[in-house]
C-alpha cells in the first residue's frame, strides 16, 4: 500500500531561510523520505489578506487534499492551535465537513498558559483536539495540559529538534575578560525580571537579542548590556559562540529553538524552573531557578568557578545529541509515517 503523509507547514520570518524553526525540519524530512511525504507551504503573507481571500484559500485547499488523499494517508498541521499560521484548526474543520478519509495529525508548540490567554478558555482547544487522529506536543508540560482534558489516548509527545552540524561551539573562543551572557526569545518571556537580574550582576555584561521586539525602554539605562535587534542566523550563531552562559528567564515553555541552539553551542543554562524546561535541562547542563534571587545567584556562582562552567558546557553539547535533527528523523519515521 503507497501511504502518503501530506505536511501542511507556515515558514515563519524570523526563521525563515535558517537551521531553526518548522519548515526548515520539515524540508530536512522531506529529503530523507521523498516518496513518503508531501510538503505543503501556506502563503507566507497569508495573515495579510482579507477574510475573503484567506476563505478561498482554506477551500481551495481542502478541495485538492480531497482529491489527492485517500483513508491509508496522513495530514499533518505543523502549526495546530495557532491560528496565526494559516489556520490550520479550520483548515481540519473543512476537511472533516467534505469528508476527506485521511488521519488528521497536528504538532502544537504553544504552552497551556498561551493557549489559555488566546482562546480564553479550553473550549476552543477541545474541539481542535477532537478533530485529531493524534497530536504532538513537544514537551510533557502540554502533554499533562492535553490529557487533563481527557485526550490521553490521542497525544505523543516528542521533543524540539536542532541541527547539531549548525548549531555547535566555536572552533575558537575568545577569552572573554568578564562572564559574558546571552538572553533570546520573545515568547513567554519576562523582561521586567530579567532587567531587575542584570541590574542586580554589574560585574557581568549581557547581550539580550530583541528579536523584532523593542525593549529599549526596560533596558537602556543599564550599562552591563548590549542590545541586539533582528540577526541573521549567521551573526546569531557567532554571538552564542562567544557567550559563556545562555539565560531564559520565562514564564512557560515547552520545546523551545533557544535551549536546543544554545545547549548545541556549548552554553550551561540559566533558567526558570517552569513548564517542560526539564525534558531538556538538568543539573549537568543548567542551574533552574524559581526566583530573580536564584538567577543572580546562579549567575554568580558560574562567574567565580571556570571548571564548573567548562564541565557544564561540554554536558550541554553531549544532550544536545539527544534532540539531533537525524534522530527527529528516526522518530518521525518510526511513529508517523509508518505508524
Amino acid at each position: 500500500m503507497n501511504r502518503k503523509t501530506y505536511v501542511i507547514y507556515y515558514e515563519w520570518p524570523n526563521t525563515a531561510n535558517n537551521h531553526a524553526g518548522m519548515a526548515y525540519l520539515f524540508r530536512t524530512l522531506k529529503m530523507h523520505n521523498k516518496k513518503e511525504m508531501q510538503l505543503i507551504r501556506i502563503p507566507g503573507r497569508i495573515n495579510e489578506w482579507g477574510r475573503y481571500m484567506q476563505k478561498v484559500y482554506r477551500y481551495f485547499l481542502v478541495f485538492a487534499l480531497r482529491l489527492l488523499t485517500t483513508s491509508s494517508d496522513k495530514i499533518l498541521f505543523v502549526e495546530y492551535l495557532g491560528n496565526r499560521s494559516g489556520n490550520q484548526t479550520e483548515i481540519a474543520k473543512k476537511l472533516i465537513e467534505y469528508g476527506v478519509k485521511a488521519k488528521l495529525y497536528g504538532i502544537v508548540h504553544l504552552s497551556a498558559s498561551h493557549l489559555r490567554e488566546l482562546y480564553g478558555n479550553d473550549d476552543y482547544v477541545k474541539t481542535g483536539l477532537s478533530q485529531l487522529e493524534k497530536v504532538i506536543v513537544l514537551g510533557s508540560s502540554l502533554q499533562g495540559y492535553f490529557i487533563s482534558l481527557g485526550f490521553q489516548s490521542k497525544v505523543i509527545c516528542t521533543f524540539h529538534y536542532v541541527d547539531t552540524n549548525y548549531y555547535k561551539p566555536a572552533e575558537s573562543k575568545a577569552n572573554n575578560s568578564r562572564l559574558r551572557v546571552i538572553a533570546m526569545g520573545s515568547l513567554k518571556r519576562n523582561h521586567n525580571a530579567l532587567r531587575e537580574i542584570i541590574a542586580s550582576s554589574p560585574e557581568v555584561d549581557f547581550d539580550v537579542c530583541m528579536g523584532n521586539t523593542n525593549l529599549e525602554n526596560v533596558f537602556n539605562d543599564l550599562q552591563n548590556v548590549i542590545l541586539h535587534g533582528f540577526l541573521a542566523e549567521d551573526e546569531l550563531l557567532k554571538l552564542m559562540q562567544q557567550a559563556d552562559i545562555s539565560i531564559s528567564v520565562i514564564d512557560d515553555t515547552i520545546g523551545s529553538n533557544v535551549i536546543t541552539t544554545s545547549l548545541a553551542c556549548g552554553l550551561p543554562q540559566i533558567v526558570s524552573n517552569v513548564g517542560s524546561i526539564k525534558d531538556y535541562c538538568n543539573e549537568s547542563n543548567s542551574i533552574l531557578c524559581e526566583s530573580n534571587f536564584e538567577f543572580v545567584a546562579a549567575i554568580e556562582k558560574l562567574k567565580n568557578d571556570v571548571e564548573l562552567r567548562q564541565e557544564m558546557s561540554k554536558f550541554s553539547t553531549e544532550k544536545s545529541k539527544d534532540f539531533d535533527i537525524l534522530n527527529f528523523n528516526s522518530w518521525f519515521v518510526n511513529n508517523i509515517l509508518v505508524s
